[in-house]
């Protein structure tokens, strides 16, 4: 019984070393002089950082789950989760993705709103939960969509929007939401 404990526990040991070793060789690669990663996409998690130099270098593929809170816009304080991707290059345009993962919004305890009316404005947010976004940019607005977007992620404060994104260059399903009433 001794025996298998002492085995189990080395074999434990010895995956947890492996993992280890593994992650610490993928983080210190480095890519190819020929840039034949090219269509491989990076994956930076929440790290906006990666994200923003990978996306800026040339549209470069990457993509970023970030969650920010936008305190007291229309009385409401949310936390929204969304999905950013950088999705290379078409001819001339970077192609940028957007989905809005998860939208929690919460009233403070001094809100003067109904309960009906608090019903309404979570059911005018939630519509937004599923909805994407996908568009061709030229490297400009790409780049200037990019920083705006890194920048108030980063400090939670700054002008940034979806109305960022020229509509007349974008396609998806959060084009469906025809309108929406916050009072």
């Amino acid at each position: 019984m001794k025996n298998n404990t002492m085995k189990n526990t080395f074999i434990s040991i010895g995956i947890i070393f492996v993992v280890l070793i593994a992650g610490c060789t993928q983080q210190n690669a480095t890519p190819p002089a020929n840039n034949s990663n090219a269509d491989v996409q990076k994956e930076c998690g929440t790290d906006v950082d990666c994200f923003q130099q990978t996306a800026l270098n040339n549209c470069g593929k990457t993509s970023l789950i970030a969650t920010s809170s936008i305190s007291g816009l229309f009385g409401i304080d949310s936390t929204y989760k969304l999905k950013y991707e950088s999705r290379g290059k078409e001819g001339n345009q970077c192609i940028f993705y957007q989905k809005w993962i998860s939208i929690e919004p919460s009233f403070p305890s001094d809100t003067q709103l109904t309960q009906e009316q608090k019903d309404q404005m979570i059911s005018n947010m939630k519509q937004f939960e599923g909805k994407e976004v996908i568009c061709k940019l030229n490297k400009s607005e790409f780049d200037t969509y990019i920083q705006k977007m890194a920048g108030f992620i980063k400090t939670g404060s700054g002008s940034f929007s979806s109305d960022d994104l020229p509509s007349d260059k974008c396609t998806g399903s959060f084009y469906e939401i025809s309108q929406y009433e916050f009072t």
